[in-house]
């Protein structure tokens, strides 16, 4: 017996029109963020010198970039409990095909 595929529902309206609303959330609050932290700060760059930026842009990119590194840390492993897991679904079903066939020899 193999294990039916599963059927993706449809995503509603209504759970769509919220994650809409988060994101436009999300990037409002972060405009209001920069906007609010406009104070120049002396920004050390090795090959370039002193560079004076918003503070507040420096702030969103150094947490885009620890967002990024971190999921480049996190995925290879997430990837391979994924593969383990679906190769362990798979074995499960084959055991399970195969005790089937096996009770309904006798």
């Amino acid at each position: 017996m193999r294990p039916r595929p599963r059927r993706r529902r449809p995503r509603s309206r209504i759970l769509k029109f919220i994650k809409l609303l988060a994101g436009f959330l999300a990037i409002l609050v972060l405009v209001v963020f920069v906007l609010s932290n406009r104070v120049p700060v002396a920004l050390g760059l090795w090959p370039f010198g002193m560079v004076n930026v918003w503070f507040g842009p420096v702030m969103v990119w150094a947490l885009a970039t620890g967002f990024v590194l971190g999921l480049l840390v996190h995925m290879p492993r997430h990837f391979s409990l994924h593969r383990r897991a679906r190769n362990a679904e798979k074995r499960v079903a084959q055991l399970t095909s195969t005790q089937d066939s096996g009770k309904t020899g006798e």
